[in-house]
């Protein structure tokens, strides 16, 4: 094992979408930026928006969802899990309310409540960047295990039916491929020969997450954006080094496309534009199919961490693209689990170790956490302030073999549900 030398681009931020769950002073909630309200006479029949609420934390609104079924709902897996390996949790589901039929968070009456019985993580779930180097006959061979925030899908089951509400679409595979298809023919058309200053508006993302680029105070009403679709290979060639590619976005050449990316459209003030922000993590994006109707492609998860906080116009936001994971989630969403938690497996190795868990409880995981059952305090290093969670300063996992490493020491995540008041 050996230390690896990282670019100056390899130490940017990844900034998630969330807000916390166990949320703590120092910490700040997310939004949309640079949209409007939803419109307030939209039936409850045609909202299939959810909101996750903390219950350790006065049923603050942390996290948004979708409706998927009449007794399931569609996050993603930063929102309800707490770390990255050592002490990771999951959020217990009698730690989580959902509301439902809500335009305003801020009046729920009773038949808005649910109670979760179920949190499932997809299984490879990642919150960190993994890279796995070998040294054969002196030759190093890198392999990048997992990139920051994988497969970033989680299930949560409430207690009772959504009765008279709305429900998604999900955009299956071969949908999402021919959606990102036209979708991508309109940005290179937009900006050939020269990029345009008004980039095609062919996304809406929806959440209750903050609405100023500084991504300071949460919306109390529910907010929608226009944004463009950003080609997952342009967006790859953005974000990634080329010392260490597929740290944050999959090298797209080698057909792993599990994420989606989206740049602000226009420029609305000061250089910025539209956007998901801190809070909005777990909701939606659409995009429509050749017959114009609206389908859920994406699930809000992060993007990389600059100034602005959102809104850059040269910034990509990723989701997690829906499409890739629709057979997991109607799987998982057409049976009651065994148990009232499925976590990754990460955790389950962990577990495996002595270490991580799945419980709820606990103590305020030092106020950085999305998660979950408390697992632990405050990490106590100032260093780690804008973690993913307070002890993940050095989340490098290692793996089998030897000479082989787990990375990231120097990537600090940091979920759109958890960025700490010291950012803003």
């Amino acid at each position: 094992m050996f230390q690896y030398k990282h670019s100056a681009l390899m130490l940017a931020i990844v900034a998630s979408m969330s807000s916390p769950v166990y949320a703590s002073s120092n910490i700040v909630s997310p939004y949309v930026v640079g949209g409007g309200d939803v419109d307030s006479n939209t039936p409850a029949s045609e909202n299939f928006m959810a909101s996750l609420r903390n219950n350790k934390a006065g049923e603050e609104p942390f996290c948004g969802a979708t409706i998927i079924n009449r007794q399931w709902v569609l996050t993603a897996a930063h929102c309800v899990v707490d770390g990255d390996g050592k002490n990771a949790v999951v959020m217990a589901p009698s730690d989580i309310t959902i509301t439902a039929g809500l335009l305003d968070n801020r009046y729920p009456q009773k038949k808005h409540l649910f109670s979760a019985t179920h949190v499932v993580i997809h299984p490879d779930y990642s919150p960190i960047a993994v890279i796995k180097k070998t040294t054969v006959n002196d030759q190093v061979i890198t392999e990048i295990v997992s990139s920051v925030l994988d497969n970033d899908v989680a299930l949560i089951r409430v207690d009772r039916e959504f009765i008279d509400l709305g429900e998604v679409t999900l955009a299956t595979s071969s949908q999402s491929q021919l959606i990102e298809q036209r979708l991508k023919t309109e940005w290179e058309v937009a900006n050939d020969p020269i990029p345009t200053d008004h980039r095609p508006e062919n996304i809406t993302v929806l959440g209750w997450g903050a609405t100023t680029v500084e991504g300071s105070k949460p919306s109390p009403t529910l907010k929608q954006a226009k944004l463009s679709f950003f080609p997952i290979d342009l967006c790859y060639e953005r974000i990634e080094s080329h010392d260490n590619p597929g740290l944050i976005i999959n090298n797209p050449v080698l057909g792993d496309l599990t994420k989606l990316c989206t740049l602000p459209p226009v420029v609305i003030a000061d250089a910025t534009g539209a956007d998901a922000c801190k809070g909005d993590s777990g909701g939606p994006i659409f995009a429509t199919d050749s017959d114009g109707n609206q389908l859920q492609v994406g699930i809000v998860s992060g993007g990389t961490n600059g100034d602005p906080v959102c809104g850059s116009m040269t910034r990509p936001g990723f989701y997690a693209r829906v499409g890739h994971y629709t057979d997991w989630i109607v799987d998982n969403s057409s049976k009651v689990p065994a148990n009232p938690i499925t976590p990754p497996d990460f955790i389950i190795d962990q577990d495996d170790g002595g270490t991580g868990g799945t419980g709820g409880g606990g103590t305020d995981g030092g106020g950085t956490g999305g998660g979950t059952g408390g697992g632990g305090t405050d990490g106590g290093n100032e260093d780690c302030n804008d973690s993913l969670s307070a002890n993940n300063c050095n989340i490098g996992k290692d793996r089998d073999g030897g000479g082989s490493f787990g990375f990231i020491g120097l990537l600090i995540l940091c979920s759109n549900a958890f960025f700490r008041r010291l950012r803003v």
